[in-house]
């Protein structure tokens, strides 16, 4: 995975995630990940 999408990840988490909960951190990081495994994949 590119370094891009990791710093664009934390870009995000550091500044809209900042106020949500770690249920809805983690749900996001889920998601997040499975999506980015559906794309690789194509």
């Amino acid at each position: 995975m590119p370094f891009s999408l990791y710093f664009i990840l934390f870009v995000v988490d550091s500044t809209v995630l900042h106020q949500s909960t770690i249920y809805n951190r983690s749900l996001l990081v889920l998601l997040t990940m499975d999506t980015l495994s559906s794309v690789v994949c194509y």
